[in-house]
Parts: C-alpha cells; structure tokens; sequence
C-alpha cells in the first residue's frame, strides 16, 4: 500500500493557498489605504491645532499668498508643488515651527496628487484652509478649524 498524495491533490492545495493569499493582499491594500488616508486627517488636524495656537497668541492665522505644502511651495498655485517638504522660508512654517509644533508633517507618500497645501483665505489672515486628496476618493479639508467645502 502507498502512502502520500497524487500530483493531482498537491495542486489543488496549492491553487486553493494561492486564491487565499491574494485575497489577503487585495484586503491589506485597502487596509494600508485606510491607514494613510487616517494618518493624513490626523496629520491636518495637528497642524489646525498649532494654527489656533498661533492664532491664539498673535490674534492671526499666517498670510502669504503661497500655495505651501509637504512638496514644497507653489507661488500661488498648487498645480505646479514640487520639492519635498515644507518651505522652510514659507508663512506658516516660520509661524509655526518649532514654537507651536515640533515639524510639520508630511503626507505619507507625498507623491502626485497627495500632498499638504495650505491657503490662507484672506490677506487679513483670519482665515485658512488646509487640505489633503484621500486615496479612498476625495478630499479631507479643514478650514478655520472646521471641515471645508473646497480650497
């Protein structure tokens, strides 16, 4: 008598571990999807709270007319961000690093269309919005502390 298994029965095993593990894969993309679009709404609304800090203390949000974001500033549009970081030269981060907060974060991949930018909404700076594009569609905004229609 034989023992062992047929040609046959090793690759059904081996199908059937194969559709498992790309399911698996498909499900830990989405997952790592949903962390970097949580980890960008988290990353906004520490910088909203070193914007009210600062706003707390110098009863002003900081004005520029740049387009700054964690790709570097823009001038005034944000279609044309290149660079890797903050401007360290741009309003708000000479506003509010290091006083307010310790650095200003960066998107995740910070790559195309996902990036920082903030905008002030006003010469006067009493007004801002910050914004961010989320893998899972759309966009995260927060302007003056509240979530945003668009900027």
């Amino acid at each position: 008598m034989k023992r062992g298994f047929t040609l046959i029965e090793l690759l059904v095993v081996i199908a059937i571990i194969g559709m498992l593990s790309s399911v698996v894969l498909a499900s830990l993309n989405t997952a790592r999807e949903s962390a970097r679009d949580a980890k960008r709404k988290q990353d906004l609304k520490q910088i909203q709270v070193a914007m009210e800090l600062y706003y707390n203390d110098n009863n002003v949000f900081p004005g520029e007319t740049w387009c700054d974001s964690s790709k570097g500033s823009a001038g005034t549009s944000c279609s044309s961000v290149n660079g890797t970081d903050w401007t360290a030269s741009s309003a708000i981060y000479s506003a509010l690093v290091p006083n307010y907060i310790s650095k200003l974060p960066v998107d995740p991949t910070n790559l195309g269309n996902f990036y920082y930018n903030y905008e002030p909404a006003n010469p006067a700076g009493q007004n801002y919005c910050l914004g961010a594009a989320l893998e899972g569609g759309g966009r995260f905004q927060i302007q003056q502390g509240t979530p945003a229609g668009s900027c």
